[in-house]
């Protein structure tokens, strides 16, 4: 594309020409949506930065979705982006926005004294366990998720655990 540049380090586009809606030449290219996502308009188009990035390095278009490897959506280095299939890239989502542990797969026990630890597995939830601390139900929780999803786990920060 003679519009822009993209640097494959940075994961930024910028357009290299001055356009008629006030852009000029070096700024950078796109706006985040309401989920994270670059979208970058053209020609009447919007189109996803991450998508633009996988063309720019592969020099065709992605067949199937693409996976930001480190869950962050706005992250369109070319290191961070691989085809994969779109069940493959639900594998790796975050923790649901009505989360109250601050973990993925971990819950409070209805009684309020024990953490349980679950993983959705081809469509049906399966218990890892009920622990007395908040960062095993977690740790039980990632060991499965990289057991399971492999290459697709999504990669973990280990943080000081303060709920416990």
């Amino acid at each position: 594309m003679s519009a822009l540049d993209y640097n494959a380090e940075t994961g930024v586009f910028t357009w290299k020409k001055v356009r008629k809606n006030q852009v000029n030449q070096g700024d950078i290219a796109g706006t985040p949506n309401s989920d994270g996502y670059i979208n970058i308009g053209f020609s009447g188009k919007v189109i996803r930065a991450h998508r633009l990035a996988w063309m720019f390095v592969n020099g065709s278009w992605p067949i199937n979705s693409i996976d930001h490897k480190n869950g962050k959506t706005s992250d369109n280095r070319i290191v961070n982006l691989r085809e994969c299939l779109h069940k493959e890239n639900m594998l790796n989502r975050g923790k649901h926005k009505n989360n109250s542990s601050g973990f993925k797969g971990v819950s409070l026990r209805g009684s309020g004294t024990k953490w349980r630890a679950c993983i959705r597995l081809n469509g049906k939830q399966v218990s890892l366990g009920n622990y007395q601390k908040l960062s095993q139900a977690s740790a039980a929780y990632n060991l499965a998720e990289y057991l399971y999803f492999g290459r697709f786990a999504r990669e973990v920060s280990i943080d000081k655990d303060s709920k416990e």
